[in-house]
């Protein structure tokens, strides 16, 4: 069995990683690229596969399954009771072996997502990222993006995929490899009852072959020299062998524990052991005097030799949701006024202890407890428990909160409409940002750990929190493209608060626009329509500018389908409620009248097209930059169509001076797209040029589909 810890398991590698992996700081998935040229040196970029003492018997049974199925789709689970089985071990060491004997097995690669500390959807989303596919391609759509996942070359040539700690088949249904050759390997402590699959989940899966493997737990032999592996120790009389006698036993068969056992010898050696003999200091800390009855390794307060402020500073961070953190997060959970270098310090004693994982991205040091088991073996103390998650939740809501306003100055929020707020008046005022990119900057780095915040705190009950985290974080979401992450946070949130008390309409209103705006980018019309018809009935009754914001979301709907007359009928209404407001909101008002006019516009109807753009422009703020360059756009179109072609020119550089100010790259392509296309017949080698620019635009952008439409249209 494996003589790897749960508490360090997931921290080494093997040889030289091929392709892609991705470990710790943002998502517990793996990619080793097994689709290279033929003279590609392949690696095994997964976790490391541990040393093993046993297990030899279900270890051939799963090998055979292997080899005599090479030409189906194999779905291997395998069954260990209880925390620290073996189960993960026992899958990489199956993948790492079937690597080693034919490294062209599987031609579309090697795959591990631990969904013990991830959630699927958000697992799914970066599976398709692993494989080459754009941010702006994957679906904010969750169906969308496993038929994406299954339909994709990479996918169906044949993978290798280990799906870890799933709490139920429905979890792990998503990673299931279906096409001819693949394998899929499920490791956990909980058996699958396929009878709960609905019908059209149990049609996907009708061509698998199944196989099952338990693990028992180890004998006392093999978990002795598991033991005295780890821990490094050669037994030196009666008295060391009944001592490591007292570990094993103390085990019970579970080779996690022994792994925890040994580990404790090994702390003792670096960090303690003033005696000299570290098997003996461990064994006076488990079942001496001073030992407390029932405890297990990671349960006690000594772990790591770590001082009473380390421990405390390690409970407080296991409070955070199990993802990625900065040294900001830390300063915020310790006592006011805290100097960053010192959290910094203590933070690299928790690395330097096992305690936590370090990356380096984006210019910023982040922190990540090693795994799962690590992190449970901090639990809160009491007066911490509820404190301590709204600390964490206050923390990112300050961070978002003066994004939002450097993002999108003007831009209402619920509680500038009710003064209601779950959140404490200084975290609104914690922070702030000198520009845009900043703002932007600040938010990327803790991309993937806010969709996660969002996701905790709707498990734990603080559906206010996560309502208006969503709400300040929407600028971020919209302006960076990232529609998955706006379904990814919510969809849970509604789901947990539809048909409840737990918000007040009005806020579950806002959050239904926001999903169907990216149900929207999607092309998703149905549901993007049905969130934005939800979002008005929930509007009955709120202030003016919750009703606006879902006419709006329904009239964008319409147009996007080309009901040019129903989109301005919706446009109208919004803009008489923005005219009756009192006082008035210019931003909602502008935005309506803007907005009408485009739909009149695209019905053909210039001069009420005219009217209301040129209201619109009259209505705008110096520093609404997002709204300034949509104008700008709107009114070069009108001049386009009414033949004036100098002017509308000039309303385009507008347009793209206001979208760079934003660093919104992609916008700027789609101004330089329209440019040539209004230039196309008067000018062909200054069209061209213009989408030249917009190529670099979208380039830099990465975004790969629009780029790709530019360079035909180049070329040709």
């Amino acid at each position: 069995m494996s003589e790897v810890s749960p508490r360090n398991s997931t921290t080494n590698s093997v040889r030289d990683v091929s392709g892609t992996a991705i470990m710790g700081d943002h998502l517990t998935i793996n990619l080793v690229d097994s689709a290279c040229g033929e003279s590609a040196e392949h690696a095994f970029g997964l976790l490391a596969p541990p040393r093993f003492v046993d297990r030899n018997d279900p270890l051939t049974k799963a090998r055979r399954a292997l080899e005599e199925r090479r030409g189906t789709s194999t779905v291997l689970t395998v069954y260990a009771p209880g925390q620290g089985g073996g189960t993960t071990a026992f899958g990489l060491k199956l993948l790492y072996d079937s690597f080693e004997r034919d490294r062209r097995r599987f031609p579309g690669g090697y795959y591990f997502v631990d969904l013990s500390r991830e959630d699927p959807g958000v697992a799914v989303a970066q599976f398709l990222r692993l494989m080459g596919v754009q941010e702006a391609d994957v679906p904010a759509t969750p169906e969308r993006r496993w038929e994406m996942l299954h339909r994709s070359a990479r996918w169906r040539s044949g993978v290798a995929v280990m799906v870890d700690a799933p709490r139920s088949i429905t979890e792990a249904l998503p990673f299931f490899a279906t096409s001819p050759g693949s394998l899929t390997v499920v490791t956990g402590s909980h058996r699958f009852d396929l009878r709960t699959l609905g019908r059209e989940d149990l049609r996907r899966i009708r061509h698998v072959d199944w196989e099952d493997v338990t693990l028992e737990g180890l004998s006392d032999a093999d978990a002795t020299t598991m033991f005295l592996q780890q821990a490094k120790v050669a037994v030196e009389g009666e008295r060391d062998r009944a001592m490591v006698s007292d570990f094993v036993s103390a085990a019970r068969g579970n080779p996690g524990l022994v792994a925890d056992y040994a580990f404790d010898v090994v702390t003792e050696r670096l960090f303690r052991s003033e005696d000299g003999d570290p098997l003996a200091a461990a064994h006076r800390r488990t079942f001496g005097a001073a030992a407390i009855l029932g405890h297990q390794p990671r349960d006690r307060g000594d772990f790591a030799g770590l001082t009473g402020d380390q421990r405390a500073l390690a409970v407080l961070l296991a409070q955070h949701p199990d993802s990625d953190f900065g040294v900001d997060l830390a300063v915020s959970l310790l006592h006011p006024g805290t100097d960053p270098v010192e959290a910094r310090a203590r933070l690299d004693v928790l690395v330097e202890r096992g305690v936590l994982h370090r990356t380096t991205g984006e210019g910023s040091l982040r922190y990540r407890f090693t795994t799962r088991s690590m992190r449970t073996t901090f639990p809160p103390d009491p007066e911490q428990a509820m404190d301590t998650p709204e600390r964490v939740l206050a923390h990112y809501y300050a961070i978002a909160y003066a994004a939002h306003r450097r993002l999108m100055p003007g831009r209402w929020l619920q509680r500038d409409l009710d003064g209601r707020s779950a959140f404490p008046e200084g975290a609104r005022s914690a922070r702030s940002f000198a520009t845009v990119g900043e703002a932007r900057r600040a938010l990327y780095v803790e991309r993937r750990t806010l969709v996660r915040v969002v996701l905790d705190a709707v498990r734990a009950g603080h559906h206010a929190m996560a309502a208006e985290l969503c709400e300040v974080l929407w600028p971020f979401w919209f302006l960076s493209g990232y529609f998955t992450d706006v379904v990814d946070a919510q969809s849970p949130l509604l789901r947990a608060t539809e048909g409840t008390h737990r918000l007040e309409p009005a806020r579950l209103s806002r959050l239904r626009v926001q999903t169907a705006i990216a149900y929207r980018r999607d092309r998703n019309w149905a549901e993007a329509r049905r969130e934005a018809e939800l979002a008005l009935e929930l509007a009955e009754g709120a202030h003016p500018l919750v009703r606006l914001t879902a006419l709006d979301a329904l009239a964008d709907i319409e147009a996007d389908e080309g009901r040019c007359d129903a989109a301005s009928g919706h446009f109208a209404a919004a803009t008489r409620i923005a005219e009756g407001m009192d006082p008035v909101d210019p931003r909602a008002l502008h935005i309506m009248v803007r907005k009408e006019g485009v739909a009149h516009l695209g019905a053909g109807r210039l001069p009420q097209a005219e009217r209301r753009i040129l209201r619109a422009r009259d209505l705008l703020s110096e520093d609404d930059h997002q709204n300034r360059a949509r104008t700008h756009k709107a009114l070069a179109d009108l001049r386009v169509r009414q033949g004036r072609l100098d002017e509308a020119l000039e309303e385009y550089d507008g347009a793209v001076a206001s979208h760079r100010l934003l660093g919104d790259q992609r916008r700027v392509g789609d101004v330089y797209v329209a440019r040539a296309d209004a230039l196309a017949e008067r000018d062909p080698v200054a069209a061209r040029a213009e989408l030249r620019r917009a190529l670099d635009a979208y380039e830099a952008a990465e975004a790969v589909r629009e780029a790709a439409e530019v360079r035909e249209r180049i070329g040709a």
